[in-house]
């Protein structure tokens, strides 16, 4: 039994587990549920869609021959079991292999539905759904707090950045702003006029890229999603170095809030040399226009 229990946050669920099979079989990609009986017809977890609560851990048993893992992300179909097609990676939770009479739990602590498949058999897949409140607070994409803004090192050392959203808690149809900031490795030398590249990678797939430079050591970014899901967001090419990245992730939730039609999503910007000039000429203009009429007053007399 699953007692609710009303907190001055929402709601906490009462912890249970549950349980489910990889059965015999699953790794046999040419499985035909008209001829074979030991799977149920497209179940290589068994069950296939499993709804739990916030907080409830499932454990994975495989008792096939095989080794397999649980890894969230897309499955590649049946299909892929003939092409060698991957499935792809969603980075939230990865089992790695475990082999016959092996387990793995996973303990599922944010709302929202989670579907996973066996990155070595890429055509089986399963789904969890997570029914429960969204947290009020930010979170990086495995549900944990994430104090905002968001500090990381890039890829190559070179780099410290971070990263602030708002509202902190991502949903559909609501606007984002992105708020970044760049510094020298020391975490406190601002970079001014640095261009990077912001991209946004949701469900697996790039949604979103736009080119960017940094203004005293800072730019925005604004975004509306439309899909929920996983997201990772990523500052690419970084000082035009294709080896500079850097990465968060949070989640985005779903949310009846349909896309204002005044919406600004990000768009490129022009070459920051090119909108440096322009913003001088334009900052001068005036300055020039008084020095050209006093100029002409004096020539007069």
């Amino acid at each position: 039994m699953i007692f609710l229990i009303s907190t001055s946050f929402g709601y906490a669920f009462a912890e249970s587990n549950y349980d489910v099979i990889i059965p015999k079989g699953a790794g046999n990609p040419s499985y035909d549920p008209q001829f074979k009986k030991d799977l149920f017809a497209e179940e290589w977890y068994i069950p296939t869609k499993i709804t739990v609560l916030v907080n409830d851990t499932i454990t994975w048993t495989n008792q096939d021959t095989d080794r397999h893992t649980v890894t969230s992300g897309q499955s590649s179909g049946r299909a892929g079991g003939v092409t060698g097609t991957p499935g792809i990676f969603f980075g939230i939770f990865d089992s790695g292999l475990f082999g016959q009479g092996e387990v793995w739990s996973y303990k599922f602590i944010r709302p929202g539905t989670f579907p996973y498949f066996c990155t070595i058999h890429p055509w089986m897949y399963g789904v969890v759904v997570v029914d429960g409140p969204i947290p009020p607070y930010s979170h990086n994409a495995a549900g944990y707090e994430l104090k905002l803004p968001a500090m990381t090192v890039s890829t190559d050392k070179k780099y410290h950045n971070g990263l602030y959203w708002d509202p902190v808690v991502i949903k559909t149809g609501e606007q984002i702003l992105f708020t970044l900031d760049f510094f020298k490795i020391d975490g406190a030398t601002k970079l001014h006029a640095f261009e990077y590249d912001f991209v946004l990678v949701q469900n697996g797939k790039e949604i979103h890229r736009s080119n960017g430079f940094s203004e005293g050591g800072s730019d925005t970014k604004y975004f509306v999603f439309t899909e929920p899901g996983p997201l990772k967001i990523r500052l690419e090419n970084m000082g035009k170095d294709k080896f500079s990245v850097s990465e968060f992730d949070t989640v985005v939730y779903g949310n009846s809030t349909k896309l204002s039609a005044d919406a600004i999503i990000s768009q490129n910007k022009g070459e920051p040399i090119i909108y440096q000039v322009s913003l001088w000429v334009i900052l001068a203009a005036p300055a020039i226009l008084i020095i050209g009429i006093i100029w002409t007053v004096k020539k007069k007399h």
